[in-house]
């Protein structure tokens, strides 16, 4: 059952540009979705569903946010909608929009073959997109791009991050006004204590199969870093983990990280087998140097061993595709192409107030 919250989609998405090619007379889909852990804190104790209906969908929400890079390229968000899944005692509720980069391409020269290259001066205006699905219930993303050329995942994550660092702002200006009256007023300081600034950690989803994959590209694989993210609201059943995040919270450290390295290089397969005993769940940043079978220097990260699947079979409204990468994020974790942690006992209920709370 899909019962929708806010507002509708009005443009169909067939109309989107470079999104289909056509084939023997039918759409063809040609792009990927791909998975990762949406990890947003307000600190120690605060996480993503404690804050979402006053901080993080409103970021997500407001049209009015832009995000401006350089003099002729601006980050947005549009056609937002939460759409709710599941069964009346258990629903899953999904936000999801449209990530557009709105830029301008330019050329300096043409090749002309009779000429050669040729000075040739000329812009066009570009607007190359992405689409996101956000599942509340357990903060993973999947991430849809829609055209060449679109907005990556760290791109989204710096304008996100943007959008609700405004909104968390908004939100510390409002309790001081609502308290103003007060003959004992509670300063600004002190609200940023009682409600943490946000942090915003998306991290790509792995598995063992696509880490081998990217592994198999080094000669030799001679350093490892592991840079520990405190998840929104889940178990990891890693001890070695758990006892470093139980460390981290009695600490209360900025970063954490845990490097290995190894001159003549790591064996491959228990390599593959601790990377992804430590990333799959989208709760460790993975860092990997090395060097390649011409001895240059080899680099790759989350990024480049993340889990993606095809989407051959795209509907035309926005409530069917959401239901649509859904339905794929549900066969992957089904088939234990990825994987997540145990949810926390209040997940649901919480989820429940949030519905609530939006009508």
């Amino acid at each position: 059952m899909i019962q929708c919250t806010t507002s509708t989609l009005n443009v169909s998405l067939h109309d989107i540009p470079g999104r289909f090619v056509r084939q023997h007379g039918v759409l063809m889909r040609k792009y990927h979705a791909t998975f990762a852990n949406f990890i947003c804190r307000f600190g120690i104790k605060g996480v993503l569903l404690d804050y979402a209906a006053e901080i993080v969908l409103p970021a997500l929400s407001d049209e009015s946010l832009v995000r401006t890079f350089g003099p002729h390229t601006s980050y947005f968000i549009k056609n937002y909608k939460l759409t709710r899944l599941g069964e009346p005692d258990a629903p899953v509720l999904i936000a999801s929009g449209r990530f557009i980069k709105n830029t301008v391409l330019r050329r300096t020269q043409i090749y002309d073959p009779s000429r050669g290259l040729v000075p040739d001066s000329q812009t066009l205006e570009s607007a190359p997109s992405a689409f996101f699905a956000l599942i509340l219930n357990n903060h993973r993303l999947v991430y849809f791009p829609e055209t060449p050329h679109a907005p990556d995942i760290p791109t989204f994550e710096a304008t996100v991050k943007k959008f609700i660092s405004e909104k968390y702002r908004g939100f510390i200006d409002k309790l001081y006004k609502e308290q103003a009256h007060n003959l004992q007023k509670i300063t600004k300081t002190q609200l940023r204590k009682q409600h943490a600034p946000p942090t915003l950690n998306i991290i790509p989803l792995t598995n063992e199969a696509s880490i081998e994959e990217f592994i198999q590209k080094f000669s030799k694989l001679q350093q490892i870093e592991f840079e520990l993210v405190k998840p929104n609201q889940e178990f990891d059943g890693h001890e070695i983990w758990q006892e470093l995040k139980q460390y981290n919270e009695r600490l209360e450290p900025d970063k954490t990280f845990v490097r290995t390295e190894r001159a003549e290089g790591f064996d491959h397969k228990e390599a593959i087998k601790q990377i992804n005993d430590a990333a799959a769940s989208g709760n460790q940043r993975v860092r990997l140097k090395g060097i390649d079978a011409d001895r240059n220097r080899l680099e790759g990260n989350n990024e480049s061993f993340r889990v993606s699947t095809k989407i051959t079979e795209v509907p035309d409204t926005q409530d069917g595709l959401v239901a649509r990468l859904y339905q794929a994020f549900t066969n992957l974790l089904t088939s234990g192409a990825i994987r997540i942690g145990s949810p926390a006992e209040d997940v649901t209920s919480k989820i429940q107030e949030l519905e609530a709370d939006l009508g």
